[in-house]
């Protein structure tokens, strides 16, 4: 049984292999196209054609870095998980069609039909040595026929082999065509490790870590330059709204309640009660008061401490939660939620200003 997970150099060189093919194929066209161009290109223009090139395979190299170890860590994992399936995999019982006897499973192996792994199963059977061949699902195999060229008859096929030669007759019982092919597996040995250039191209192409390692960080400082500039314009083309979010006064938990208190009091508010503040991506606080004004009702209490909340707050990171304001016997309660980075300011500031339109 073929064993599908092969050691990690194995896949390395394999993907080194693939970016070797991939930027050949990148420099071979480059090349045609340079030599399309030069008859109608000046000498600088040339110069800055290279350059663009350059540029291009530089980036090309990096993303094959960059994609290395991820595309690695799949092959691996899909190789470990069809020697999984092939371990796990129970024979079908399979009786011989001619002698009728229970034959035996000599092989297994995977096929990928429609995208899917399927285990073929190969049976032999021990008095007349048969062949048959399920898959894991059931279905029999059926190989389809060789035909004569010449009469669009089946033929057969005898296979023999003798050390690296493979010979293979093929021949038709209803007319005379018959056709002899060898396949030598040295030869084929030989040309694929046939390269000459393949280590000198694998030096220019495949980066190295500490290449790889810069390609990445230079993506990264790149990523954050853009980000700062695109911040930065942003700033420019929203001034006021950037300069309201400036002048936001941040305040902590204590110099909240601090600020609340008093306004309450005059309010009628009394007994402010600040609950243990959840930290979650905002800090958000449950708070709890008492209405001293006995003869306000429910609703104009609870309209009445939103409205003043929602006024104090007005140039602060904090803001009254949408749930709102429940009452409960002269109790009111409610939550604040408190803003800290820029961003989550720019969306207070705005939702502000859409409420005053």
């Amino acid at each position: 049984m073929e064993q599908y997970l092969k050691s990690k150099q194995y896949y390395k060189d394999r993907y080194d292999q693939l970016t070797v093919d991939y930027c050949r194929n990148l420099e071979k066209n480059y090349k045609s196209s340079l030599k399309k161009k030069t008859e109608n290109l000046l000498r600088d223009e040339g110069k800055a054609f290279v350059t663009v090139f350059n540029v291009m395979m530089y980036y090309e190299t990096g993303e094959q870095y960059v994609q290395k170890e991820e595309t690695i860590k799949s092959w691996m994992e899909r190789d470990q998980e069809r020697d999984d399936k092939l371990a796990r995999a129970t024979d079908p019982n399979a009786v011989c069609a001619k002698c009728n006897l229970e034959m035996e499973c000599i092989s297994r192996d995977l096929h990928n039909i429609d995208n899917q792994d399927q285990i073929l199963f190969f049976f032999t059977c021990p008095s007349c040595k048969s062949h048959r061949a399920f898959f894991d699902n059931g279905q029999e195999y059926k190989p389809s026929p060789r035909l004569c060229p010449k009469c669009q008859k089946e033929i057969t096929v005898k296979d023999s082999r003798k050390e690296k030669i493979i010979t293979s007759i093929y021949s038709c019982a209803n007319c005379d065509y018959k056709k002899k092919e060898t396949f030598d597996l040295s030869v084929k040995n030989l040309k694929e490790k046939s390269d000459p250039n393949f280590e000198k191209d694998k030096a220019r192409f495949c980066l190295s870590e500490k290449e790889g390692g810069e390609y990445i960080q230079g993506k990264y400082n790149l990523k954050q330059l853009t980000a700062m500039r695109e911040k930065d314009e942003e700033r420019k083309k929203n001034k006021e709204l950037y300069d309201a979010v400036a002048n936001i006064k941040k305040m902590t938990v204590q110099e909240l309640q601090k600020l609340l208190l008093p306004i309450l009091l005059r309010n009628n508010y009394v007994k402010l009660n600040f609950v243990q503040p959840r930290i979650e991506k905002q800090v958000i606080v449950d708070f709890t008061v008492q209405d001293s004004k006995s003869e306000r009702d429910e609703y104009d209490s609870e309209r009445q401490l939103g409205k003043v909340i929602n006024k104090s707050l007005g140039n602060v990171n904090w803001r009254l939660m949408s749930n709102g304001i429940s009452y409960r016997l002269g109790i009111l309660s409610g939550s604040l939620k408190g803003f800290e980075t820029e961003d989550d300011l720019v969306k207070l500031v705005q939702n502000r200003n859409k409420k005053k339109q």
